[in-house]
């Protein structure tokens, strides 16, 4: 709790994982709105599922094969090509700034979007564990990735506690 590294690097990689995880939750009310189906919104999710994983395990295996001292920086290049596809997401469904999507979007293009963010946002975690372990070395591994998983988790539970009283278009820009 002394080391404001620490602090912050829990308070990025938590928030960001939770907000995301809470967004997750309520991607079927997004779909929904734009106009799919069930069907659709399950094979996606499914799919966006199995691609964190996939995006977990690859970031995992290749930050310690060929990145081992440049972790920081391959994590920024994972935030930013997350945040990329989160925006060319936000920027092909309906939103409360546009009356019609600045992008246009088919079945096949949101579900390649939403599949490439999970791959990303899933690349980020193992990076954000390994660094919270280096930062808070002489203590157990366990503490650090506690930490994150409790900012994770509230993280979460604030966002599924803030939908329902906002539209669902602004849960889709935050």
């Amino acid at each position: 709790m002394k080391n404001p590294n620490m602090l912050m690097l829990v308070m990025i990689g938590g928030v960001s994982a939770g907000v995301n995880s809470g967004w997750g939750g309520l991607l079927s009310q997004v779909l929904l709105d734009a106009g799919y189906s069930n069907n659709y919104i399950g094979i996606t999710g499914f799919l966006c599922s199995i691609s964190g994983s996939v995006g977990c395990i690859l970031c995992g295996h290749i930050a310690d094969k060929c990145f081992p001292k440049y972790k920081k920086g391959l994590l920024i290049i994972m935030f930013i090509l997350a945040t990329a596809s989160f925006i060319w997401f936000q920027l092909s469904q309906p939103t409360t700034y546009f009356d019609e999507p600045p992008l246009s979007s088919t079945e096949y293009s949101t579900a390649a979007n939403l599949i490439i963010a999970a791959l990303f946002q899933g690349a980020t975690d193992p990076l954000f564990y390994e660094l919270a372990a280096e930062i808070t070395y002489p203590l157990p591994e366990g503490i650090s990735a506690s930490m994150i998983v409790l900012i994770y988790n509230v993280a979460t539970l604030v966002m599924l506690a803030v939908a329902p009283c906002i539209s669902i278009m602004w849960v889709n820009t935050i």
